[in-house]
């Protein structure tokens, strides 16, 4: 089953190529070993909670670790209805992710269902998402010539560090940023 989804990635990869050079990006919602060579992946459809964000975040590391270095993950989760804290925090976190998506199961998700203050605060990350882009296209050129995933693992960058390593509720954006997203509404990190 998973292999006849990277047959059809390449399939279509290859017809791209042919038309467009280097001059496109495929997302894939399914795949398989090697997939990352034809298309970056999808996570998958998490709940629009802090739980399902921590999930998000999880899926994405394991994908990193895994070679897969180029996957998105909803903004504000894909089911049920998000709460403002949530897709406030989720959207901070995503301007530091590989790809800044906006999909989920119906309508809501999106800046301008939630009140004026969540707005607000989505302008203000999609402007830093806006100023990072230098930054953030640096990180996907280095994956694709070193291999070097944008989101980075603690366990990825430090192995022998082993309370360092145990850190799954942070990342490395690229080499040079550290991210830790807030999954509460209290706004504190663990």
């Amino acid at each position: 089953g998973q292999v006849y989804s990277l047959l059809g990635r390449r399939a279509l990869f290859e017809v791209l190529t042919e038309v467009k050079g280097d001059d496109f990006y495929l997302t894939s919602r399914a795949g398989w070993t090697g997939m990352h060579q034809y298309a970056g992946a999808l996570i998958g459809d998490m709940e629009g909670t802090f739980e399902g964000m921590r999930l998000a975040l999880s899926a994405m590391q394991s994908f990193a670790l895994s070679g897969q270095g180029v996957a998105a993950h909803n903004l504000g989760g894909y089911a049920g209805r998000q709460e403002n804290s949530v897709f406030r925090r989720w959207v901070q976190w995503g301007v530091f992710s590989p790809l800044f998506a906006m999909w989920n199961s119906g309508g809501t998700g999106e800046p301008w269902s939630f009140d004026e203050e969540t707005l607000a605060d989505y302008r203000t990350s999609a402007k830093l998402r806006m100023r990072l882009l230098p930054y953030l296209h640096s990180c996907i050129w280095q994956y694709g010539q070193t291999s070097a995933p944008m989101i980075r693992p603690m366990a990825l960058l430090f192995p022998q560090e082993t309370e360092l390593a145990a850190r799954t509720d942070q990342f490395m954006c690229g080499s040079e940023i550290l991210v830790c997203p807030i999954f509460n509404q209290e706004g504190t990190a663990n």
